[in-house]
């Protein structure tokens, strides 16, 4: 238990230091371009759904992607999260849904579910002008967490969606910098 602690302190101190750095290197940049106020960075956090049942159809998740989906809620909880989203391929997708209902339940939000994950762009464009400067969480599948990384300016290649633990932090700063850090959480698995 307490190495679960420790390594859940650890990413939400990764977390928290990656903020933190972001606004510094932005305060740097406005005051050089004599900005009266820095902007924020806005965060998302970007994952693919916890650990599924079954390999064919629209499967819950697994006993271990449960376990996965609460171990998120308190990896994120301390995140300042502003909103939550769910990009799937169908209107009744389980595992997004089912991910993203602990973290949900924690902080009394509603995740707003987009059910086109081929228009990316619609997802980036909600980011960008509901929660410019706040730091949210975007859960999704596989095939679709490395194109928004790079909708979003990122370098899709710096995060992996080849196994379940991979939690994909990608900054976007005013003057257009993007940073993608990629941390594990939970089990940790070999590809």
């Amino acid at each position: 238990m307490e190495q679960g602690l420790t390594r859940w302190i650890s990413v939400a101190s990764i977390i928290a230091s990656l903020m933190m750095s972001a606004a510094v290197t932005l305060n740097g940049a406005w005051a050089q371009t004599g900005s009266d106020q820095p902007e924020a960075p806005t965060t998302v956090i970007i994952l693919r759904h916890a650990d599924k049942a079954g390999t064919a159809g629209n499967v819950d998740l697994s006993v271990a992607g449960e376990i996965r989906a609460r171990k998120l809620a308190q990896v994120c909880s301390l995140s300042g999260l502003a909103a939550l989203y769910g990009v799937t391929y169908t209107g009744d997708d389980l595992r997004v849904r089912l991910t993203l209902e602990p973290i949900a339940k924690l902080l009394n939000v509603q995740p707003t579910i987009l059910l086109d994950a081929n228009n990316i762009h619609t997802l980036v464009q909600d980011i960008r002008t509901k929660h410019l400067g706040k730091t949210v969480l975007v859960v999704s599948h596989s095939g679709t967490v490395q194109a928004i990384i790079k909708t979003l300016g990122g370098d899709d290649t710096r995060c992996s969606t080849d196994t379940y633990d991979n939690l994909c932090v990608v900054t976007m700063c005013g003057l257009g910098k993007v940073n993608v850090l990629r941390l594990k959480y939970g089990a940790i698995q070999s590809p």
